[in-house]
């Protein structure tokens, strides 16, 4: 049962990163936008 439940944090981690993966690539522009424009 341990290990099931381990490989199942490790597919909602998967999960997770995909999920993020779209977010940041939005934000990212926005981000990098801020970052290269001087303060």
């Amino acid at each position: 049962m341990g290990r099931d439940r381990q490989k199942d944090e490790a597919g909602h981690e998967d999960k997770q990163d995909f999920h993020v993966e779209p977010l940041s690539v939005e934000v990212w522009p926005s981000v990098a936008t801020v970052s290269r424009k001087p303060p």
